[in-house]
Formats: C-alpha cells, structure tokens, sequence
C-alpha cells in the first residue's frame, strides 16, 4: 500500500505563550471537547487563530521550530508565525474502508490522553513521523493549505 498521506503546510498564525508554572489545558473546538493536557514550565500554550480559538501545549523545544515570533500581542500571548508542515489523511469514507477502520475510534496520543476520531477528521503527523494526533475538519480548514 503506497502512502496515503498528503503534505500540508500551517498558513495562519498563532498566539503563544510561554507556561510559567504547571497548568492543565483542555482544547475545545467547533465539535466540543476534543483533548486535556498538562503544560510545565517552560512549555507553551498556543491558541489558533481558528473560530474556536483553541487552545493547546506544545514543549519548549519543539515550539522553537515550528513557531517564528512575529510581534507583541496582549494578555501575555505574542503573535507567531508557522515555520513547520504536517503529513495529513483526511479519514473520509473511503480511506477508511482501505485501512479497516471503522468511525468513531480512538487512539493514545503522545500526551497520553485518548482522541477520537469521526468521519472528516484529519490524523496528522510531522515529517519525521514522531506522534499522531488528529485536527477537526473546521480548524483544519482554517489553518492548513495543501503544499504546492
């Protein structure tokens, strides 16, 4: 079976800031509740500039290259801009079927707590294929472009 993946690149910027003292993040989208996770020190709370503004935490380390400080912004979160692109499977119908998957299902992100995915959701990863995750198809929509 070939790839079934598509490249995809972060078109819209976001807001950030950097976790001071240990927080707990739960990351609401168009859909509900889709994820829970503890940010530490250090750590980085990024909001999309999406309808649902979500909110979510990425390690210092890794938000260093995947985010490019673009100006100041308010109540603590500067603005960033994308420097990073993402492998996405649209979990249509179809590719479904091909895989042998039935919707809902779920999975254990990198974070440790359980996604589940619906029909139209999008599993992504980063080139190096180090976790999975999945997006929502309305902030997906609002935040990837295919990559030309």
């Amino acid at each position: 079976m070939g790839r079934l993946g598509l490249n995809y690149h972060k078109f819209k910027p976001v807001f950030a800031r950097e976790v001071m003292r240990k927080e707990n993040i739960v990351t609401f989208t168009s859909v509900g509740k889709e994820t829970s996770n503890t940010a530490h020190p250090g750590d980085y709370i990024v909001k999309n500039q999406t309808t649902a503004a979500e909110q979510y935490v990425i390690p210092a380390g890794k938000f260093k290259l995947l985010y490019r400080w673009l100006r100041k912004g308010s109540n603590g979160f500067d603005e960033y801009s994308p420097k990073g692109e993402i492998i996405a499977l649209k979990c249509d119908q179809q590719t479904l079927e091909r895989l042998g998957l039935r919707c809902p299902f779920e999975f254990e992100a990198s974070w440790g707590d359980k996604l589940i995915v619906y029909p139209g959701d999008y599993l992504v990863c980063p080139p190096d294929f180090s976790e999975v995750y999945k997006i929502s198809p309305t902030e997906f929509r609002q935040t990837y472009r295919l990559r030309s």
